[in-house]
């Protein structure tokens, strides 16, 4: 019991770990999509200096690994790899989607701008694009999760 609870705190670290270290991976994607989504019609100016960012990117992977490995703890590894690519499919969709979707409503709140939005690199909501991101991709599994829950009450009432 103990090994277990020691397991999944070392599995929500880890992925507390593993977005610090790919925040600014992220954060680059993001401004490179806010470019390619408007055709160059967004100017960053500024530096892009941050320490941390509001902890809900850390916190949200953190847990999407723990609820990630809970609804797949007793799968095979053919469904538990499928999990991880569907997982990273949505998370991809969904952040492109978005990322898309944000900098062109930018772009048309801008009714100052001569063609081109100039705006800072902090001005963008990245904990937004990235929490979103990893909701939905937790989706399935947190379905999964549900799923055993109900067919273990409905086992519970048969006997």
């Amino acid at each position: 019991m103990i090994k277990k609870i020691v397991f999944k705190i070392f599995l929500f670290l880890m992925g507390c770990l593993i977005a610090i270290r790919t925040e600014s991976f992220f954060r680059n994607q993001i401004q490179d999509l806010f470019l390619w989504a408007t055709s160059n019609r967004i100017l960053f100016t500024g530096k892009g200096f941050h320490f941390f960012s509001g902890g809900y990117f850390y916190l949200g992977l953190g847990i999407m690994f723990l609820t990630f490995w809970i609804a797949n703890q007793h799968k095979k590894w053919i469904h538990f790899f499928m999990s991880i690519a569907i997982a990273i499919l949505v998370f991809t969709s969904v952040f492109i989607i978005f990322s898309y979707f944000y900098a062109n409503f930018k772009v048309i709140e801008c009714t100052a701008c001569d063609g081109i939005l100039r705006m800072s690199r902090n001005s963008i909501k990245y904990n937004l694009i990235l929490s979103t991101s990893l909701f939905f991709a937790a989706i399935p599994s947190i379905v999964l999760i549900l799923k055993k829950i109900v067919l273990t009450r409905e086992r519970g009432r048969q006997v």
